[in-house]
């Protein structure tokens, strides 16, 4: 019976998301609750202070805080896709005032060992719940990672930096394709920029500028105003 209840938990999450309580649904009312207080009422221009040179303008949707940032650490290492439409919710909101027709979103790439530990790629899961539906959007996976990358959580700003310097490139062949479209790069969470500065990098080595980021959540050390709808 344990191996059936474990095996059901898999397909079917009985615990919430944000706090483990025994739950029907993917977060008890109580995460509920503590998710509206970090989602902001409308989305936001945010930045690491100091930005690292060649961040692109960035729009989040919440502060990487409390709840959210259990559900994301959920959804990327402890197998919590039924979590996937929560999070895609708020990715959505910070797309919805960056992406405008004929928009090619770039999702920044994970790192080979980070692939084999969570056996997918949550972030373009969670990419293509954010835009299912819409109209003449593109999602494009036209970055690599080309060398080996150290687990950032330990790392300082500095170390970040550091790590990622030089870590992605344009995939083959992808250049011509991205070169003239309205790119927009997309991550889970802003810290210290860092990794969105190093995949703008990348991209303009071919000639590609990236329009701007969009990012579920950032961390509290941000500079912010709010984000207006492409005109």
């Amino acid at each position: 019976m344990d191996l059936l209840g474990a095996v059901l938990d898999l397909v079917v999450p009985r615990h919430c998301g944000g706090c483990a309580a025994a739950a029907s649904l993917p977060l008890c009312p109580a995460c509920l609750v503590g998710l509206s207080r970090v989602r902001w009422p409308t989305p936001r221009v945010v930045a690491p202070d100091p930005p690292p040179p060649g961040l692109p303008p960035t729009v989040a949707a919440a502060s990487y805080d409390g709840v959210l940032r259990r559900l994301v650490t959920a959804h990327k290492d402890q197998g919590r896709g039924d979590l996937g439409p929560v999070l895609a919710g708020l990715l959505a909101a910070s797309l919805d005032v960056l992406v405008v027709p004929g928009a090619v979103l770039v999702p920044v790439p994970s790192s080979r060992a980070a692939r084999r530990r969570r056996g997918d790629r949550p972030l373009g899961h969670l990419l293509r719940l954010a835009v299912a539906g819409v109209d003449d959007v593109a999602v494009v996976d036209g970055l690599r990672v080309v060398r080996v990358l150290a687990d950032q959580s330990g790392l300082d700003r500095a170390g970040r930096a550091a790590n990622l310097r030089g870590a992605y490139a344009v995939r083959p062949r992808m250049g011509s394709r991205l070169r003239g479209r309205e790119v927009v790069l997309v991550d889970d969470v802003l810290t210290t920029g860092a990794t969105l500065a190093e995949a703008a990098r990348a991209l303009r080595s071919h000639g590609v500028e990236p329009r701007a980021a969009a990012v579920i959540a950032a961390t509290r050390l941000r500079r912010e105003r709010p984000a207006r709808s492409p005109g």
